[in-house]
């Protein structure tokens, strides 16, 4: 994982985030295992709504072949993996 030199400013957003991320609603049905679940973009759509109240944003690009998330705070302060 990588960093900013400093995380002062991202890391109690980051806690802030996390403790207004609610539950996505289950609305999509697997007939296989007959169960219903969130889909990906449920997900996303409740993470990013939390993220984003809290000055954060997400990126995502591939690097080396590989899926690499970055989030990044208003302050300019970032994590990435």
């Amino acid at each position: 994982m990588k960093h900013s030199e400093t995380l002062a400013k991202f890391s109690p957003a980051f806690v802030a985030a996390q403790t207004s991320i609610t539950n996505p609603k289950k609305n999509t049905k697997n007939p296989f295992h007959k169960s219903k679940y969130a889909d990906l973009a449920e997900c996303i759509k409740h993470a990013h709504k939390a993220l984003t109240a809290n000055d954060i944003a997400v990126l995502q690009g591939i690097h080396n072949g590989q899926l690499r998330t970055t989030l990044i705070h208003k302050s300019g302060e970032w994590i990435s993996d």
